[in-house]
C-alpha cells in the first residue's frame, strides 16, 4: 500500500467489503482522519493509509484471536 489515500471503492476491495459496508464503518468512527469531499454529507471519501492500515491490523488480530480459540496453531512472519 504506497499510496497515501484511498477510496472508499479501493477500501472495499482491500477488505472484500461492499461500499455499503466501508461506509457504515466510516458512520461508526472505525477510520480516523477521513476527509469527505462533495457537495453534501460527503458525497466522496478518501481515507488515509494509515488508517485503512490500522483497521487491517485490527482485523488481522480479531481472526488470529478466533483461529486460536477454535484451536488452530497461527503463526505471523
Amino acid at each position: 500500500m504506497n499510496k497515501p489515500l484511498f477510496t472508499v471503492t479501493e477500501v472495499a476491495q482491500i477488505f472484500s467489503k461492499s461500499k455499503q459496508t466501508i461506509h457504515n464503518w466510516i458512520s461508526a468512527g472505525r477510520f480516523d482522519n477521513v476527509m469527505m469531499v462533495g457537495p453534501g454529507d460527503g458525497d466522496f471519501a478518501l481515507l488515509p493509509a494509515a488508517s485503512v492500515n490500522k483497521v487491517r491490523e485490527e482485523v488481522a488480530e480479531t481472526l488470529i484471536r478466533q483461529l486460536t480459540q477454535l484451536g488452530y496453531q497461527v503463526t505471523t512472519g
